[in-house]
């Protein structure tokens, strides 16, 4: 199937057509931008990277006053207007891990310093959590301080513990 150009036809015929008529175009094009020249400068200015940074001191667009990088840093945590506080799922609560942290397998297991697989909650935290996953009754933490580094044994016999301390 060809694919459908401006002119109604296939990319190849618009290809040769531009090809074809270079001068014609380029003359239409210095014509547009002469009589379009007030329009086109006011455009080029409110877009014009000319802003400074309030953060990093770097260029950024007129309208905003943070560059991109710093407009991402600004918005982590609290500063996101979809922050949830503490009213987060399991799954909210290991991405704060994974994004305080990193992910785990930079890191060595806490328990037999192999390399580790999985974020582990340590538990201790007085204002711990729980949800309903896949069957499991499942305890966390919005804090990531509470967590800690374990290979995928070692994460399971901790758990096991945690849950069953006497048949350890």
């Amino acid at each position: 199937m060809q694919r459908i150009g401006r002119q109604g036809n296939c990319k190849a015929c618009n290809r040769e057509y531009r090809q074809t008529n270079k001068e014609a175009i380029a003359g239409q094009q210095r014509v547009y931008r002469q009589t379009n020249k007030v329009a086109i400068a006011e455009y080029m200015r409110v877009y014009d990277n000319t802003g400074t940074c309030v953060d990093c001191g770097g260029s950024c667009y007129r309208s905003a006053d943070r560059c991109n990088p710093c407009m991402g840093r600004a918005r982590i945590g609290v500063g996101n207007p979809r922050w949830q506080g503490d009213n987060i799922s399991y799954g909210a609560a290991h991405d704060r891990v994974y994004a305080a942290h990193g992910p785990a397998s930079d890191h060595q297991c806490v328990d037999c310093n192999g390399e580790a697989r999985e974020w582990s909650y340590k538990h201790g935290d007085p204002n711990e959590l729980t949800q309903l996953v896949e069957g499991y009754m499942l305890a966390y933490s919005c804090d990531p301080s509470y967590y800690e580094p374990r290979c995928v044994p070692c994460h399971r016999s901790y758990d096991l513990q945690e849950a069953h301390p006497q048949l350890v």
